[in-house]
């Protein structure tokens, strides 16, 4: 006999359907699922089963696995944060470093201004005190 596995837990084969459904520790499994409309007799009833141990393990590991993931992808997820707080702070501590540069730049070029000024006004006093002396 040929089985075809699909995604949705259910096996396929050429005279019937077995379908099987996972409910917590119980699987539920349904091998004449083409007799539904039928009468029923006590071969067609789906039959209810303890979980082996083994799927039950490979479903608290599957569990365990994608608790762990997404422990990991919380993890990625604060640090992503975090850089991008680091990346603003250094951003901002740039920008106060440009402004306080472009304040001592200013202040530079008024003091020299200033001083070329003082000098010019200075220099035409002297300059129109000697025209009134001649």
């Amino acid at each position: 006999m040929d089985f075809a596995v699909h995604e949705q837990n259910s096996c396929t084969s050429q005279s019937n359907i077995i379908r099987v459904e996972n409910h917590g520790n119980y699987e539920v499994i349904d091998n004449n699922s083409d007799n539904w409309n039928k009468e029923i007799s006590q071969n067609d009833i789906p039959t209810t089963s303890c979980a082996t141990s083994q799927r039950h393990k490979k479903n608290s590991c599957n569990q365990k696995e994608l608790q762990n993931k997404m422990l990991e992808e919380a993890l990625l997820h604060r640090v992503a944060i975090r850089k991008a707080a680091e990346l603003e702070l250094k951003r901002k501590i740039l920008e106060l470093e440009r402004l306080q540069w472009e304040f001592q730049r200013d202040k530079h070029q008024s003091d020299v201004r200033w001083g070329y000024d003082v000098r010019a006004m200075h220099y035409r006093e002297e300059k129109i005190k000697r025209l009134k002396e001649h």
